[in-house]
């Protein structure tokens, strides 16, 4: 229970600290405009008192000897020496005048204060985002794919609907409490006992007001897992909107979306019940604090402890203001609860714990000259699942084209995702050139990739655009070389705008074939010394994938190729052909040596050559009976 509540602690310091660096800025350079705040808030604060002595003063120069030393709350001396006014109600103008002037000077200077703390949230929310978006890249592949898009694409959000409302009300509930301490002090100098009964009922006051906090802060958690939940049944509706479309979902989907929209509306609406409350019940209890003010006043004033009515009515206004200060201190920790739902999903994506992190450790390496190996190499997805990579031991040498084949689910992709670092194997060891490949930063291995998938992921920009992304600094001389390499030069010419021509989302406007072509040239842009080709041709017509065999048989022995194909028409020419089954090796050789082999590959070569798979079960069967006769 104590080591539960001191991690606990212990996030909640981190998160605090990682707060404050944001409203800090890089090496505190907002230090000095948090000072200025602090020094304008404050101002404005001791001015508020002095609008009170003000008025204080204006109160007690109409009343009875008040200009004379006998009177029990005279003016100060040196007010009637430097002002030798000659009537009573000189001295109340004037000092309503100074009221009035201390009271514009003191809004002024408040003023400022929102103004400067409006400018220094919209910039701690800048570097706020951007420290989630930093957060989120810095996450492992293994740890980021854990997440949903909606549950990412709203930790970005926060901080646009979070940062300026919570430094807005942070700066309401620091005015407030100075005043507040500003105030107090002014009672207590007008009457001690009085002031201690008032606090006495303030903090009775207090206590139903932290229940309806408490619900707030509930009641702001639920709203939030509500809203992300909307969000990640949006995101995967849009995501699949052709799915959708042509299965004729839209009422179902709908029918989904609505429920959670009114879950939502039912969360918000209790919220706000709770949010709506505080005004009212603040309202109340104030009202009856300054009634009971006033009727233990007019006593303590019977007694002798108040001999001028002018006391007694300061004390009654600053009472009410009190009581205003604290409506507004607990309005903003009202707003600071509403937000506590966004606080926590903010916590949780900066808490460190149970998050793996891309190592930035490690040397750096240029290229490799001889061969890539997995040893004796297992992989988990989690605890839960079964292995998908078991004991799996193969060689990549350089300059050679090895080809994966299998079926579904064998654990082609996973050995792809294991062989750029995506994922650390869970046992073995994966080498390159007898060296621990754990030893190399991932990021400088990654860099020898060129990886090209079957869902060609293109963007909403130009195609140059598009192919630069392998390389930012790409000039479009090379842009061009590497779609003359991919076979795309030609299309892409035929287009009006030709490299400078927007594909749409997801690159829409292109063909598939295209798209191909332009995310081979992605991948080539960046003259890699391996490149991956991931069923990059099982949704291509004949014409596009024949396009694409003749790029790699053009870049055969000049790089390191790694294909995985179910075609297995496009990976003959490979020098050496793993057959995956079950996460290990089953069989392997050349095209030639596998056929020969009459095992798995040449089964499933027979199938995609038109050969009846019942024979060669036949034949199978025949060989067996032939062997055990």
């Amino acid at each position: 229970m104590h080591r539960e509540k001191f991690g606990k602690l212990k996030k909640l310091k981190t998160f605090s600290s990682l707060l404050l660096k944001s409203a800090l800025g890089k090496k505190g350079k907002r230090l000095f405009s948090f000072g200025l705040i602090f020094v304008s808030n404050t101002i404005a604060s001791l001015l508020e008192g002095l609008t009170f002595s003000f008025i204080l003063m204006a109160l007690t120069s109409i009343s009875k000897d008040s200009l004379s030393q006998s009177s029990s709350f005279p003016l100060p001396q040196f007010i009637t020496d430097y002002l030798p006014l000659s009537s009573e109600n000189q001295y109340f103008m004037f000092f309503i005048l100074l009221a009035i002037s201390s009271q514009l000077i003191k809004s002024g200077f408040s003023f400022c204060g929102q103004l400067m703390i409006i400018a220094l949230g919209a910039k701690v929310q800048t570097q706020l985002q951007t420290q989630i978006y930093l957060q989120i890249f810095r996450l492992s592949y293994r740890c980021i794919n854990k997440f949903k898009v909606g549950d990412l694409e709203n930790y970005t959000k926060i901080p646009a609907n979070l940062t300026v409302p919570m430094m807005d009300a942070l700066n309401r509930a620091l005015i407030s409490s100075l005043i507040i301490v500003v105030i107090l002090g002014f009672l207590f100098y007008l009457s001690i006992s009085l002031s201690v009964i008032v606090l006495a009922l303030f903090a009775l006051v207090a206590l139903p007001q932290k229940l309806i906090l408490r619900k707030i802060a509930s009641n702001s958690k639920i709203l939030t897992e509500n809203v992300v939940e909307l969000s990640k049944e949006s995101i995967q509706s849009f995501c699949g909107i052709k799915l959708i479309y042509s299965f004729n979902r839209q009422r179902e989907i709908i029918k989904k979306l609505s429920y959670k929209i009114t879950r939502i509306v039912r969360s918000a609406i209790k919220l706000n019940f709770w949010n709506q409350l505080v005004v009212p019940y603040n309202e109340i209890s104030g009202i009856m604090l300054v009634g009971i003010t006033l009727i233990v006043g007019i006593s303590l004033m019977n007694k002798g402890e108040f001999s001028l009515i002018a006391s007694l009515l300061t004390f009654l206004t600053l009472t009410y203001r009190l009581a205003g200060r604290i409506q507004i201190l607990m309005g903003a920790i009202s707003a600071v609860a509403s937000n506590f739902g966004e606080i926590r999903r903010l916590k949780d994506i900066f808490d460190e714990d149970n998050k793996e992190f891309i190592s930035e450790k490690g040397n750096e390496i240029q290229s490799f000259e001889h061969e890539i190996k997995f040893q004796d190499i297992s992989f988990t997805y989690s605890r839960k699942n079964a292995a998908a990579i078991k004991n799996l031991s193969f060689t990549i040498p350089r300059g050679k084209t090895i080809a994966l084949v299998g079926p579904s689910g064998a654990g082609k992709s996973t050995i792809l995702d294991l062989l750029v670092r995506l994922y650390e194997p869970s046992k073995g060891v994966l080498t390159v050139d007898g060296v621990n490949l754990a030893n190399y930063r991932i990021g400088s291995w990654i860099d020898l990739f060129g990886v090209v998938s079957q869902d060609a992921i293109i963007f909403n920009e130009t195609i140059e655009e598009n192919i630069r992304f392998g390389v930012k600094s790409a000039s479009l001389e090379k842009i061009e070389k590497a779609a003359v390499s991919s076979g795309a030069h030609d299309f892409i010419k035929k287009l009006p705008l030709e490299y400078q021509t927007v594909v749409g989302e997801r690159g829409f406007r292109l063909s598939g074939g295209e798209r191909q072509r332009i995310a081979l040239a992605r991948a080539l842009v960046r003259d890699p010394d391996i490149l991956i080709l991931d069923e990059a041709t099982s949704n291509l017509d004949s014409h596009s994938e024949s396009l694409i065999q003749q790029v790699l048989n053009i870049l055969k022995g000049s790089k390191t190729i790694v294909l995985v194909a179910h075609r297995l028409s496009t990976i003959k020419m490979a020098n050496q052909i793993y057959v995956i089954d079950k996460g290990t090796v089953a069989e392997s050789g050349t095209h030639e040596e596998l056929i020969a082999q009459k095992g798995k590959y040449h089964y499933y070569w027979s199938l995609q050559s038109g050969i009846k798979a019942q024979s060669l079960l036949e034949d199978k069967i025949n060989q067996k009976q032939q062997l055990l006769s």
